[in-house]
């Protein structure tokens, strides 16, 4: 047997025995979203997209009625999910546990203050 061979089959072995049995998931990950946006949500406005190309292809009364319960259930879901993270958040602040610095990102993440350059005087 070669033993500078041998390692790196039982590797291979291992490897591809872990690939067979261990479950794996692909999840996609959207760093730029609003927090509070969920798949839900995400498949709501969807479907609303859809059903608005359809009322104006079609434009008769049905397909705009469609549409619009459509839309306001959108905007429904939306601030409701709004408002469950700003509680999620007050909720945190909140706890007697937390630390100032967790404190203020908290207080940060709910005033949805974003800090920019422009706001400072460079003279």
């Amino acid at each position: 047997m070669n033993w500078i061979i041998m390692p790196t089959k039982i590797t291979d072995i291992i490897l591809d025995a872990a690939s067979k049995s261990i479950p794996n998931k692909m999840a996609t990950i959207r760093p730029n979203d609003i927090p509070w946006f969920n798949t839900n949500l995400r498949k709501l406005i969807r479907k609303r997209n859809r059903i608005h190309k359809q009322a104006k292809t079609v434009n008769n009364e049905q397909a705009w009625y469609k549409f619009r319960k459509i839309r306001n259930e959108v905007t429904s879901l939306l601030r409701k999910c709004k408002l469950e993270y700003k509680n999620k958040i007050i909720e945190q602040i909140n706890d007697n546990n937390v630390t100032a610095k967790t404190w203020f990102k908290l207080a940060k993440k709910l005033t949805d203050k974003k800090c920019s350059s422009s706001q400072y005087n460079t003279y």
